[in-house]
């Protein structure tokens, strides 16, 4: 649906704000500094975000909007995105492999992937997952909230 203001809502400021890259659209290969300058933001201040490409549904190891766990691997290349996902952590996965992968979260919610969680290959560029993501420093972590007694419910439904 669309998003509509509410009157008395607790509104959040953006103090800074960056880019962070490790890849260019299309390429397979990301800069190892800048992957670990991702990480090290993601360690201070917490998640970034980052756009992606969904539109993997004819990759033979597993369409993205069929995934359900593990690491997402992928071959596909992609010369844009269409998505907007937060990444919150790293790790390496126990296969043969010792595949590097991002945590993220999806914005579908608990029915995607592992309770609205996924991983995906870390530093190969992987959907361009590492072309496009920013940071974000908020001035007050606790602004004022109006009377919640004045505000409406969900959707916009008057308290009773």
């Amino acid at each position: 649906r669309t998003a509509v203001p509410v009157r008395g809502a607790r509104r959040f400021k953006v103090e800074d704000w960056g880019y962070l890259s490790a890849s260019k659209d299309g390429s397979t290969e990301s800069n190892a500094t800048k992957l670990e300058e991702m990480q090290a933001e993601i360690m201070a201040r917490g998640p970034i975000v980052c756009s992606m490409m969904t539109n993997d549904d004819h990759n033979p190891l597993g369409a993205w909007h069929c995934y359900e766990g593990g690491v997402y691997r992928t071959k596909s290349v992609f010369k844009s995105t269409n998505h907007v996902i937060s990444l919150l952590g790293w790790g390496v996965d126990d296969d043969e492999e010792r595949t590097p992968y991002w945590i993220g979260r999806h914005s579908g919610g608990t029915i995607f992937g592992e309770e609205g969680f996924f991983r995906i290959e870390r530093g190969v560029n992987a959907l361009n997952i590492e072309s496009h993501c920013g940071w974000a420093s908020i001035r007050d972590p606790d602004p004022k909230r109006a009377n919640a007694s004045t505000l409406p419910c969900e959707n916009g439904v008057p308290r009773i």
